[in-house]
């Protein structure tokens, strides 16, 4: 299913409710986030990452809000998503000059692993919502890498969606984050949180970031003292998470 937005045209799996609902009028997934506060980072930014790029709504917006010569590296391990990803892509000029993209799970370690049933996230009796699937077992088998495999020149901006495995991805990224502070939008939307998998903490003590701002839909936006973005922005951070 072709979807026409701003930044060009989407391929959305129509089964999908929670995807298509959110595009089927013609808005990019999260638009409002996209063109709101990350817009003008997005606009100096020349190494981008989009983790957890389902069917390549924020992989479309970031290669038309960015600049001419920079670089998008889009990941997703589903082979159903990663198929409209691909297709995304390809429909977009602007988009395919600029991405890279991976049929990976980004995370802590480099192997194989397995998602959970696509059947554990039903939207509707009818619908599955595939973006909300996580890693688990039972479902299919991916391959797992970490970022720092990568060893990637630069990185300015990083989205982090990955269903509760944010942490397992920053752990995998401590050369690249260290190396570039770059400013990173996170979702977190799971209170059972230990020390192993708070990524806040994570943050804060392995990295030293020590500014976070709520955005809306669960997501947070962070940034290293080195590297604050040039926003009107008001750092917080809450409390259960000091």
């Amino acid at each position: 299913m072709l979807v026409k937005t701003f930044a060009g045209t989407l391929d959305i799996c129509e089964d999908d409710a929670w995807i298509r609902n959110h595009t089927v009028f013609g808005n990019v997934f999260e638009e409002h986030i996209i063109l709101g506060p990350l817009a003008p980072i997005l606009k100096k930014s020349n190494v981008v990452l989009d983790i957890g790029a389902n069917n390549g709504n924020h992989t479309l917006a970031y290669s038309f809000l960015t600049p001419e010569n920079a670089r998008i590296h889009s990941f997703e391990p589903q082979s159903r998503l990663f198929s409209k990803l691909q297709n995304t892509v390809t429909l977009n000029d602007h988009t395919a000059n600029k991405t890279t993209l991976y049929n990976v799970a980004l995370g802590d370690e480099c192997k194989k692993c397995s998602m959970e049933p696509t059947e554990n996230r039903r939207y509707d009796p009818n619908t599955v919502s595939l973006g909300s699937v996580s890693l688990g077992e039972g479902g299919e088998e991916v391959q797992m890498i970490t970022l720092d495999s990568l060893k990637l020149p630069g990185c300015d901006f990083i989205k982090i969606d990955v269903e509760g495995a944010e942490s397992m991805v920053l752990r995998g990224a401590k050369r690249t984050i260290d190396a570039f502070h770059p400013i990173i939008m996170f979702e977190h939307n799971d209170e059972n949180l230990t020390p192993k998998t708070n990524p806040f903490r994570i943050l804060t003590e392995v990295h030293g970031y020590k500014s976070f701002e709520y955005l809306d839909w669960s997501n947070w936006l962070t940034w290293h003292p080195s590297n604050p973005p040039q926003l009107p922005l008001k750092p917080c951070l809450p409390t259960r998470f000091h």
